[in-house]
């Protein structure tokens, strides 16, 4: 029996997506099938780290000539939210496969995601907006089955800025929003009173490395696993609201605090973690300022309206000192009781996701293009 082939494409949004697949990529594994990474952006820099979990990971476009000759070649293409990948599963008469975080915020599936053989939307803290009109399998957290290693980069204060990227962002649109929250932490005195390691994107942790050099902060950008275990062993994590980092933090059971947010999707997690009781002293930038209707506005006048709104207000001062305030008083917080809380709250979402994505996947039948893909196959050897 031929060795199936999967491409795995992850929307370059920050180090989540990726994060997602890394997780369902062990787990298919583990069902004799090959996946294999095509990509671009911050989400290949994270890929690219974790050695032996994909068979090949290949740099490219979704809409270049080397990506429609691999994805014609395999078996299936499984999406974490990336639609260039979905549209080329559909051009290529592939199956596509959907891993959809964000299904709870959205008031409407894209448009890509709708030929889906299959739909896996992942659990979180809000209530479901719209109806997805498909079927749509709800999955608990897309985490990696994981048990810390001895601490590579431990420290006990550990801030997680994520891959701090997005298409549809600027290098200092991020950049602008890391050196916010540097300031404040520094400002709080976090450092003098604890080990402190910043993380972030590779381009993100060069720049604040130059500008904070002589401020007691360590700043590093690690792989997955090495994130894991910094995040893991650390005595309190602030983390900006991304959903993956989210879940990954409360799985470790580590007393997390939470930043503002970076984007609209973690303008919206985060006022559903605050909802759910399991982000006290979080500053949102609603608190200090009234937001446009984001919720009313088309995709393409909400995204820059979010970027407008964090640019101005993290460029005043009063908010730098209040943001400031909430980190002292966040880290005097009772860290195990915190840490127990959101531990049991990531427990009741539900059995690991990526685990029964895998699963799912290993008993599809893929008649869809298997005899194709096979013939391509021989034809390579």
């Amino acid at each position: 029996m031929s060795v199936r082939r999967l491409i795995f494409c992850a929307f370059p949004f920050g180090y989540g997506p990726a994060a997602k697949l890394l997780s369902i990529a062990r787990a298919v594994r583990a069902h004799g099938i090959a996946p294999w990474f095509l990509g671009s952006g911050i989400a290949l820099e994270l890929v690219r780290r974790s050695a032996g979990i994909f068979d090949e990971v290949i740099e490219a476009s979704a809409s270049n000539a080397a990506a429609r000759s691999l994805v014609s070649s395999s078996d299936g293409i499984v999406s974490s939210m990336d639609r260039r990948a979905a549209q080329l599963a559909r051009e290529s008469s592939r199956p596509l496969y959907i891993v959809d975080s964000l299904l709870w915020m959205r008031d409407r599936v894209p448009e890509a995601f709708l030929p889906a053989r299959r739909y896996w939307a992942q659990r979180f803290f809000g209530e479901p907006i719209g109806s997805p009109h498909l079927p749509v399998a709800r999955v608990g957290p897309i985490v990696s089955p994981f048990e810390p290693g001895p601490p590579l980069r431990r420290a006990e204060l550990v801030v997680h800025l994520g891959g701090c990227e997005s298409p549809w962002a600027t290098p200092e649109d991020h950049y602008r929003y890391a050196a916010f929250v540097t300031r404040a932490v520094v400002s709080a005195g976090l450092p003098r009173d604890a080990s402190c390691l910043v993380l972030s994107g590779a381009s993100c942790t060069a720049r604040l490395r130059a500008e904070f050099s002589a401020c007691g902060v360590e700043f590093d950008s690690l792989s997955h696993e090495e994130a894991l275990n910094a995040l893991s062993q650390a005595a309190v994590v602030f983390t900006s609201p991304g959903v993956t980092a989210t879940l990954e933090c409360f799985r470790a059971g580590v007393a997390t605090s939470f930043l503002p947010p970076q984007n609209y999707s973690q303008w919206m997690a985060l006022e559903a973690v605050r909802e759910a009781g399991l982000a006290p002293e979080a500053l949102h930038w609603a608190d200090v300022a009234v937001p446009p209707p984001f919720r009313r506005m088309p995709e393409d006048r909400r995204t820059p309206a979010v970027l407008e709104t964090i640019a101005r207000l993290s460029a005043e001062g009063s908010v730098r000192h209040e943001l400031t305030c909430r980190l002292r008083a966040a880290a005097r917080l009772p860290r195990p009781e915190l840490g127990a809380r959101q531990r049991a709250a990531f427990e009741s979402l539900g059995a690991n996701g990526a685990v029964e994505i895998a699963s799912q996947l290993a008993s599809e039948s893929w008649c869809e293009g298997s005899d194709a893909s096979q013939e391509a196959r021989r034809g390579e050897q």
